[in-house]
């Protein structure tokens, strides 16, 4: 239309007018877009007024009357100029009704708000986007405060901790399961580990019997020499105290490997119940994956 009314002024003033009045249809379609975009409701509907009457009082043959063909040009210059702002006003409204949204928001004092935009003094606070319908799309919860904060980041390091303390505990009910393929082989490595404490308690036990058998032998040399008159030699006296340091030592060898044969005894203890609670776990794991 555009390129047309420009084209107006290369004609005569009677073809002009019979050819501004072919593009009244056209402006007539501007005109209402302009009313209905940018609300001009007193202009676009007198000069639609306007050139209603023209169009029903005026013959194509002869020339229109210098008011109506004022108003006309005045019509097509208008819906010229409008029409080429219509695109670029219709772009920003439509994208502004895009990207628009409606905030519900709830001050401190309990009162309800609704804004396009988020005042600064509500960035902190809960708030709700909300569509064109009303509906609520999106939820954001208030700014924590710094002891909110605090006891969150407490709450995290404590969740942390349970779940490493629970892996290693899974970890360590793998390594049993896969160590002992049931609880009699539970108890049997527990019974070869007693067997073994019972054997070198055993061995010292006859090691300190002949160690004190030869401590007997030599104290008694020892005693006969003093009591003949002799001198104990330092060779002797060395034997005795050696003696007497190792039948010490393996006393307290056969003390350990009794404390040992009580870790034992507890270690048995905990690990066949943990493995009891793991073979359990494990099953009730088996069959949970089985119903999915």
């Amino acid at each position: 239309m555009v390129a047309q009314t420009f084209c107006l002024s290369q004609l005569g003033e009677r073809n002009r007018l019979q050819a501004e009045r072919q593009l009244w249809p056209e402006a007539l379609v501007v005109l209402e877009r302009i009313n209905r975009c940018m609300m001009l409701a007193p202009f676009c509907e007198r000069i639609q007024r306007q050139v209603a009457i023209a169009s029903y009082n005026a013959d194509a043959t002869r020339l229109l009357p210098t008011e109506v063909a004022m108003l006309i040009r005045s019509m097509l210059i208008a819906a010229i100029a409008l029409s080429l702002a219509i695109p670029a006003y219709a772009q920003r409204v439509g994208s502004a009704e895009k990207v628009g949204k409606m905030y519900k928001w709830k001050d401190e004092a309990g009162n309800i708000h609704y804004t396009d935009t988020i005042p600064p003094e509500a960035k902190d606070l809960a708030r709700e986007s909300l569509n064109q319908d009303g509906i609520s799309v999106e939820r954001v919860e208030r700014a924590m405060t710094e002891e909110e904060k605090a006891a969150r980041a407490a709450a995290e390091a404590k969740a942390a901790e349970e779940a490493r303390v629970a892996e290693e505990a899974r970890k360590r009910d793998q390594v049993l399961l896969n160590s002992y393929a049931s609880e009699d082989d539970l108890t049997r490595g527990y019974k070869q580990r007693m067997d073994l404490l019972e054997q070198s308690i055993e061995a010292r036990k006859i090691e300190i019997g002949a160690r004190e058998q030869s401590l007997s032998t030599l104290v008694a040399q020892a005693a006969d020499l003093e009591r003949s008159g002799k001198v104990v030699s330092e060779a002797l006296k060395q034997m005795i105290t050696s003696e007497r340091t190792e039948i010490d030592r393996q006393k307290g060898f056969i003390k350990e490997k009794e404390a040992e044969k009580i870790t034992a005894k507890k270690d048995y203890d905990r690990d066949l119940a943990v493995y009891r609670a793991a073979v359990a776990r494990n099953k009730a794991a088996m069959e949970a994956a089985k119903a999915q």
